[in-house]
């Protein structure tokens, strides 16, 4: 559970890189874009967080 938990960590922080990125696109695309990966990676730490909550409590 340790190794996933940090597998969502590593992921989120990719996906913030993407985030800060240009993607060249349109600025609305691009915004989109950056705001979906922005979600992805709040959603990753959530998880991750979860993981290492029980991870705690064992």
């Amino acid at each position: 559970m340790k190794a996933i938990a940090q597998q969502k960590v590593t992921r989120a922080e990719e996906l913030r890189e993407l985030a800060r990125r240009s993607t060249g696109g349109k600025f609305l695309a691009s915004s989109v874009q950056s705001q979906k990966y922005l979600k992805q990676a709040q959603a990753l730490e959530k998880e991750a967080q979860r993981y290492q909550s029980v991870l705690g409590s064992l």
